[in-house]
């Protein structure tokens, strides 16, 4: 998904892919990007809670967050656990990215 993304957004931003959120952290943690685009599992609590402790210091509570998100036939997932600003749907990614992206 995160080459996918890259190429939709090269042409118009400098992009950065991470393959974890452990190296992301390094790299956030000494330059604050504009925007942070994060593959979410929704079942995976871990990923959560260092991307809720991060936007709950006073440095990274503006940084936005775009998640990615698997195609479902439900709706979204409720946004009271995770401290994202909106999401995309997988399936839409290469419609509605560079969209999202300037928002």
């Amino acid at each position: 998904m995160t080459t996918i993304c890259d190429k939709i957004l090269q042409r118009l931003y400098r992009t950065l892919v991470f393959t974890n959120i452990r190296s992301a952290l390094d790299y956030i943690y000494n330059a604050v990007p504009d925007l942070m685009i994060m593959d979410m599992d929704m079942d995976d609590h871990a990923t959560q809670a260092i991307l809720n402790n991060l936007k709950e210091a006073p440095i990274f509570n503006q940084l936005p967050v775009l998640a990615l998100l698997a195609d479902r036939q439900t709706p979204p997932p409720q946004w009271e656990a995770v401290l994202v600003e909106d999401f995309l749907w997988k399936s839409d990614i290469k419609k509605d990215m560079v969209l999202r992206v300037a928002l």
